[in-house]
């Protein structure tokens, strides 16, 4: 694997905050946005990025959130509930609603595949489920682990110290 410099990793940390903020503004107006929809709000989130080097962002958060639309999505009954919201030690990046009051937590992962069955990821996402279970009780039905790069690697964990399950296995992918 190769080593990323600082310059690199910030950039890195970036554009997935960048990608989190695209879909969960597209999330809040619709569970299906086409494809000028996305490039149109992707153009709106790099203003700051030489034109050059914002093509290639541009293509890259682009098929991320094209990504999450397509195949990561929630079923349908599923509405958007919120971004970025505070659980005590971290902050989630999307959070879903189901019409009987069931909550679902959706933690997004823009990087390199490779890097997304870390340890670190799982230490988060666990992390994440049981300060939720702290806010949210008995609604919270779980959260999905989901690689944007890779997506079949992604996983739902129902609980804090439960194995992850493969997310094509479970309910809570269309």
């Amino acid at each position: 694997m190769d080593i990323l410099d600082d310059e690199t990793l910030a950039r890195h940390r970036d554009m997935g905050a960048t990608c989190h903020r695209i879909i969960a503004t597209l999330a809040a107006r619709t569970r299906e946005p086409d494809i000028r929809t996305i490039l149109d709000a992707v153009d709106q989130a790099l203003p700051h990025l030489h034109p050059h080097e914002a093509r290639a962002h541009r293509q890259n958060l682009a098929g991320a959130v094209k990504t999450y639309f397509t195949r990561l999505l929630p079923p349908p009954q599923w509405r958007f509930h919120g971004a970025e919201l505070h659980l005590g030690r971290g902050r989630i990046d999307l959070l879903w609603r189901a019409p009987h009051g069931a909550l679902l937590i959706d933690e997004l992962k823009t990087g390199h595949a490779g890097l997304f069955a870390s340890s670190a990821n799982l230490t988060q996402a666990r992390r994440y489920l049981h300060d939720g279970r702290g806010r949210y009780g008995r609604y919270l039905s779980g959260l999905r682990l989901l690689s944007l790069s890779h997506p079949a690697q992604s996983v739902f964990l129902p609980d804090p110290y439960a194995e992850p399950t493969p997310l094509a296995a479970t309910a809570h992918l269309i």
